[in-house]
C-alpha cells in the first residue's frame, strides 16, 4: 500500500505543481472544477444518492453551486462574506467533531450530507479560483505543501510514536502523537518554503508569528477535513471513498484536507488584511 502511495504521489505531485504554477486562469477554472465535481460525484455516495441518475443530480448542484460562487468572485464584500460564513463552518465542524469523537457512532442526516457537500466543495473552487486571480500561485502552493507536509508528518510520527487516539471512534489510526509530528513537519516546511520562493511576500506582509499562528490552524482544520470525511466513511461503510488512485483511493480521499484548508486558508488572507 505505501510503496503504491509513493508511486502516485511522484506522478501526481509534480503535475499538481505545474498546474498551480503555470496553468491558465481558464484551464485552472476548468481543470479544478472537474476535479471538485469528481468529488461530488464519491460525495453523493455518502449522501445516499445510490442511483446514476442521483448522482448526477448532486453533481448538477455541485455545479450551479459553482455558477452562483463563480458570480461573487468579484463583488469584494460578498466574497469577504462569504469565506468569512465557510471558516466559520469548518470551525464549527472542529468542535462538533471535538465534541462528538467519543460516540460509538456519528450520525448524519442526508439533508446535511447534501447540503454541506455543495457548500463545502463549491466553496473550496471558489477559494482556489480566488488565489489564482489574485496571482497568488506560489501562496496557494505554500498552502498545498502545508497539507502535504501535515499528512506527511503525522503518517510517520504516527507509526513511530503514536499512543493517544485522536478520534477512535472515527478514525483508530489518526493519535495525537502524529498531529504534533504533522504540524512539527508543517512548520518547518511551510517557512522553508516562504523564505526561498516568492511566497515571501507572506512574511514580508503578515510577520512570523501571524503566520505560525496561521499555520497551527490550517493543520487543525486539514485533521478536521480529513476527520469529517471519515466519518462519512464510517456512517458509509466503506474504507475509500473510490478507487481511481492506487494506494490512494478516491479523489475525494486525496484532497479531503484541501477542500477544508483553501476556503480557511483565504478567510485568513482576507482577515490579515482588514486588520493590517
Amino acid at each position: 500500500m505505501l510503496k503504491q502511495r509513493i508511486i502516485t504521489s511522484a506522478f501526481l505531485i509534480p503535475v499538481a505543481i505545474w498546474f498551480i504554477l503555470f496553468s491558465p486562469v481558464l484551464v485552472w477554472a476548468l481543470g479544478s472544477a472537474l476535479i471538485l465535481l469528481l468529488c461530488a460525484s464519491e460525495w453523493s455516495a455518502f449522501a445516499n444518492f445510490k442511483s446514476s441518475l442521483g448522482s448526477l443530480v448532486f453533481i448538477a448542484m455541485s455545479l450551479v453551486a459553482m455558477g452562483i460562487a463563480y458570480s461573487n468572485v468579484d463583488i469584494a464584500s460578498t466574497f469577504f462574506l462569504w469565506m468569512t460564513m465557510v471558516a466559520i463552518t469548518w470551525g464549527l465542524i472542529v468542535v462538533w467533531l471535538f465534541i462528538r469523537q467519543r460516540h460509538a457512532e456519528l450520525k448524519f442526516s442526508r439533508m446535511s450530507l447534501i447540503i454541506n457537500g455543495v457548500w463545502l466543495l463549491s466553496s473550496c473552487w471558489l477559494a482556489l479560483l480566488w488565489l489564482v486571480e489574485q496571482n497568488m500561485r506560489w501562496e496557494m502552493l505554500g498552502a498545498f505543501i502545508l497539507i502535504w507536509s501535515a499528512d506527511i508528518g503525522a503518517y510517520f510520527a504516527g507509526r513511530k510514536w503514536g499512543k493517544n487516539k485522536l478520534a477512535s471512534s472515527i478514525s483508530p489510526g489518526k493519535t495525537l502523537e502524529g498531529v504534533l509530528g504533522g504540524l512539527v513537519l508543517a512548520l518547518i516546511t511551510s517557512f522553508i518554503f516562504m523564505y526561498t520562493t516568492p511566497a515571501y511576500s507572506l512574511v514580508s506582509v503578515y510577520g512570523n508569528i501571524a503566520l505560525i499562528l496561521a499555520i497551527i490552524v490550517l493543520v487543525i482544520i486539514s485533521v478536521a477535513g480529513d476527520l469529517f470525511e471519515s466519518a462519512m466513511k464510517r456512517q458509509s461503510g466503506v474504507k475509500d471513498s473510490g478507487n481511481i488512485l492506487p494506494g490512494h483511493g478516491g479523489i475525494l480521499d486525496r484532497i479531503d484536507s484541501l477542500i477544508s484548508v483553501a476556503p480557511v486558508f483565504v478567510a485568513l488572507l482576507l482577515w490579515f488584511k482588514v486588520a493590517a
